[in-house]
């Protein structure tokens, strides 16, 4: 007999369960059918509601930073060192991310924010969060990232991006991979990956030249785009109900291909 299931967890909780109250069974290791899945483009421009309706937990603030304090924070962050291990070009501030175990390495110090960065973070709708690691990423063309969620355990529940330069868009895939979501963010916004958007979802960026506009149809290529993005780095145990997604809970954290000896 052949039973199918939508996602590995389910098929690995039934096959546990038969083999320990039915031990004379064989239960082979079969294979998965897997759903494609739903894909729905978030509205722009979106309410707070119709954002939280698709993918619950991502608040996205429009316009949060003016085009003269864009310029004022390109102009610092260019005038700094850009670290080019990875694909992208990358700097660290705070503690220093470690791209071969998605954590951070706190036997360094940790260096001060550039000053217009840290200005962001004094902002009423940051502050509260105490963000004390910062990655700011050069997106050029043709240059994406891979999905991903941010280690649970490394990180607490609020991940804050500032996007600067161009608009995009960034792929959110669900837990049990049934469900993605295309939301587009626009150039100078502030997003926030709280709650299920945060633990819940991956999220990625597709490595293309080009971008589709859900509001206007529009194509257009991609321009040189920053992210800002702000974590607080802890360490804690986590007991969300995304065991797939969560380290603590045995998940599989992939890292990037070339980090894998690392």
């Amino acid at each position: 007999m052949t039973v199918e299931f939508d996602t590995m967890e389910s098929a690995k909780v039934v096959r546990q369960f038969i083999q320990s109250e039915y031990p004379g069974i064989v239960v082979g290791e079969g294979k998965i059918k897997r759903n494609k899945p739903q894909t729905v483009e978030i509205p722009i421009p979106a309410t707070p509601e119709e954002i939280a309706h698709q993918l619950p937990g991502l608040i996205v603030i429009p316009d949060w930073v003016s085009a003269e304090e864009e310029a004022l924070i390109m102009e610092e962050i260019d005038s700094g060192t850009w670290d080019t291990t990875i694909k992208r070009r990358v700097q660290h501030f705070g503690f220093r991310f470690e791209y071969s175990r998605l954590d951070v390495d706190k036997s360094v110090s940790p260096s001060a924010f550039p000053s217009h960065c840290q200005s962001l973070v004094e902002r009423s709708q940051l502050a509260g969060y105490d963000f004390n690691q910062l990655t700011i990423n050069e997106y050029l063309a043709g240059v994406g990232i891979a999905s991903h969620c941010d280690t649970h355990s490394a990180f607490t529940n609020c991940i804050g991006v500032v996007s600067l330069m161009a608009d995009i868009t960034i792929d959110f895939i669900s837990h049990d991979s049934l469900r993605k979501v295309h939301a587009y963010i626009p150039r100078r916004s502030l997003y926030l990956m709280t709650g299920e958007s945060r633990y819940g979802w991956r999220h990625g960026i597709s490595a293309r030249k080009c971008d589709r506009n859900p509001l206007t149809g529009e194509v257009s290529e991609r321009l040189r785009r920053v992210s800002l993005t702000f974590r607080n780095c802890t360490k804690n145990e986590c007991d969300c109900q995304y065991p797939s997604l969560c380290d603590t809970q045995g998940a599989d954290v992939v890292r990037p291909r070339r980090m894998q000896n690392g």
